[in-house]
């Protein structure tokens, strides 16, 4: 199995074309996720590592919930309801693994009891034409991040240039009220003595909570409605 790695960092935002314009005029390069008539997301690729993900969360439809949990499990229920209930903001971080699919993922998780969701297959079309799949899965425990799998095809841009400077995430900051229990509970979940870029800090709130991210390359916080994004150092 592949190290599981940081992913993305995901956005809340009620209204999803205010958003990518605003972070256009951050000096962002956003590319939309779909045909921006119909989108749900919208995304700011690096040169390399983690993404952001502009995503418009309506709020959850009760009435799915069953079908939901049977596809994807009760960690996706908890997730769609989280997401759709909460104010514009930080809201959520996946980590992922280069692997075709979670088969290795989930059979760590189940060895080490660790209660994973069964993993699905979404796609999306894309603007351009086409499709984008991969795989994802949803862990019981709402605190811990999602895991997905490599896009098929992979989605990454061949060159990335923001007008802002910024080159990479270089961290982001995760707080929870308990921060040592926290960062043992994500090294097993992850696999690893620790998640490259997470810094777990001493949070107020009842879970985990995303208070922070950084990038390369900036001179300047970089801001796009309640999101800002720090430079780094």
């Amino acid at each position: 199995m592949s190290t599981l790695v940081l992913s993305h960092i995901l956005h809340r935002v009620g209204d999803l074309p205010r958003a990518v314009a605003e972070a256009e005029t951050a000096g962002f390069q956003v590319e939309w996720g779909s045909d921006p008539e119909v989108a749900h997301n919208a995304l700011v690729w690096f040169a390399r590592g983690a993404f952001l993900e502009l995503y418009h969360a309506p709020p959850f439809d009760e009435s799915t919930a069953s079908l939901v949990e049977e596809v994807a499990g009760s960690g996706a229920v908890l997730r769609s309801r989280r997401w759709g209930a909460m104010a514009d903001g930080w809201c959520d971080y996946a980590v992922e693994t280069a692997d075709a699919d979670l088969g290795a993922v989930a059979a760590r998780c189940a060895a080490d009891d660790i209660a994973l969701g069964p993993a699905f297959n979404p796609s999306r079309a894309l603007p351009g034409g086409g499709r984008v799949s991969w795989h994802l899965a949803f862990p019981d425990d709402g605190d811990l991040p999602f895991v997905m799998s490599a896009y098929a095809p992979p989605q990454r841009p061949g060159a990335v240039a923001h007008a802002n400077g910024a080159t990479e995430i270089t961290s982001i900051t995760v707080a929870h009220p308990r921060p040592d229990e926290y960062r043992r509970h994500l090294a097993r979940y992850v696999g690893t003595s620790s998640l490259d870029g997470v810094i777990i800090e001493r949070g107020t709130g009842a879970g985990a909570t995303i208070t922070g991210v950084t990038a390369a390359g900036l001179d300047a916080p970089a801001r796009f409605g309640v999101g800002t994004i720090d430079p780094a150092g």
